[in-house]
Formats: C-alpha cells, sequence, structure tokens
C-alpha cells in the first residue's frame, strides 16, 4: 500500500512538473500571439492610446498622471516615481485593442498609485533589495558547501550561510509574487476604464481580456521559471530583476 503512494506521489509530482514547464514555455508566444491579432483589430470608438491615458488621468487619478513617450516594442510603463505613463511606438499613437487594453492597464497601475499611495514604491524597493542581495546568493551558497567540507563537526556557520541564500531565494519569489498580484490588479482596473468609458464595446472587451490575461500569464510563467531554474527544463529567466 505505500509503495502505491508513493508511485501517486511521485507521479502527481512529475504531473505538476510538467504543466508548470508547459506554462513557463506557452506564456511568451501566447503573448505575442494575442498580442499581434488585436493590435490588427481597431477599436470601435476609435479613441487613440495616448488621449486615452489622457482621459484617464483625468477622470480617474485627477490629472496627477502625465503621459510620455517611449521608445521599442512594448517598452509600455508606469513610473510611480514621476507619476508618467510612458507608452511605447506602437502603442502611442495607435487605435487598436491591443494599443487601448496596456494604455488602460498602465494607467491601472496609476490608480494603485492613488488608492494605495507607496505600493508600487515598495515592490521596486523590495525588487531593488533583492536585486542587490541577489549577488550574495552562490557565494552564500558555495560558503555553506566548503565549510561543511572543511569542517563537519559544526553546522552552525553552514546553516548560517545556506540558511542566508534559502531567504535571498525566496525574496526573489515573493517580489515576483507580489508583482503578480499588482499586475492582476492593474489589468481588472483597465477592463473597468474601458469599459465604464465605452471605449470597446462587448467583443473588443473579450479581446482585450485575453490579451492581458496573457500578460498576466507571462509573469506567472516568470515566477515558475524561477521556481523551476534547479531542472534545467525551463528558458532561464531573472530571478533578481
Amino acid at each position: 500500500m505505500l509503495n502505491y503512494i508513493i508511485y501517486a506521489l511521485i507521479g502527481v509530482g512529475i504531473l505538476i512538473l510538467l504543466v508548470c514547464l508547459s506554462i513557463a514555455s506557452f506564456a511568451g508566444s501566447n503573448m505575442v500571439e494575442n498580442y499581434e491579432k488585436a493590435d490588427q483589430d481597431l477599436s470601435s470608438s476609435f479613441t487613440v492610446a495616448s488621449a486615452l491615458a489622457t482621459m484617464i488621468s483625468k477622470i480617474y487619478v485627477d490629472y496627477k498622471v502625465q503621459v510620455g513617450h517611449s521608445e521599442g516594442y512594448l517598452t509600455d510603463a508606469y513610473r510611480p516615481s514621476r507619476r508618467v505613463v510612458f507608452l511605447s511606438d506602437k502603442v502611442f499613437g495607435s487605435s487598436s485593442v491591443a494599443a487601448l487594453a496596456i494604455t488602460a492597464h498602465e494607467l491601472g497601475h496609476a490608480l494603485q498609485d492613488k488608492n494605495n499611495p507607496g505600493i508600487l514604491r515598495r515592490k521596486d524597493n523590495l525588487s531593488l533589495a533583492s536585486k542587490i542581495l541577489g549577488f550574495f546568493m552562490l557565494p552564500f551558497f558555495v560558503a555553506g558547501i566548503i565549510l561543511f567540507i572543511v569542517n563537519a563537526a559544526n553546522l552552525i556557520p553552514v546553516l548560517v550561510c545556506l540558511g542566508s541564500g534559502i531567504a535571498i531565494f525566496f525574496l526573489a519569489l515573493i517580489v515576483k509574487g507580489l508583482t503578480i498580484s499588482i499586475e492582476r490588479d492593474a489589468s481588472k482596473n483597465a477592463i473597468t476604464f474601458l469599459r465604464d468609458l465605452n471605449i470597446l464595446d462587448d467583443d473588443e472587451i473579450r479581446e482585450a481580456k485575453k490579451l492581458l490575461q496573457a500578460a498576466l500569464l507571462t509573469y506567472i510563467a516568470d515566477f515558475l521559471r524561477a521556481i523551476l531554474g534547479w531542472t534545467f527544463l525551463t528558458p532561464k529567466t531573472k530571478l533578481f530583476g
């Protein structure tokens, strides 16, 4: 009976691993596919993305967010320290469903910043801390192994080094998990903007949701790749990014 339980647990573990690997590998191509499709569909309102950003800033964020332009592909971002939403080349002057969904999402972060001041800055601070501490994670692990080999009788320094390395690793995972939560909430805000302002019709809302869900999946995949890095079966990701 015990053998069957062990085999069942191993089977479940392998199944979970395969699902996680599939998500990690699928997310990127799925995002690009959904973006390219939504980018070809012009919105029924013909609203330009930069105008939508200004509109949302006026109605929901009390004119406290400026709209800027950034070069590159999908480089759209909200900078809480400057309270500026930067829209990329393909988004700024576009009326596509993709451009409007992405713009609304970035303004969703601005609304988060208004309703919960500091949440984005705390995430950025945690991210910076994990990035700095990340330089010490591998040395801690190496030092722990060396100390164990040199003096296995004294486990305290070994445990301190290994524990510090593990703590840094989990800090990185916490930052990635927090990012997923923040991105999910920003997408909910985005759909609210687009629906309440009648920017997109029902079919376009569904397409926008699909795109934003695909974008969220890339953050989940990044989290999974960070956990599964030891398997060497998934593409590398920035653990401290």
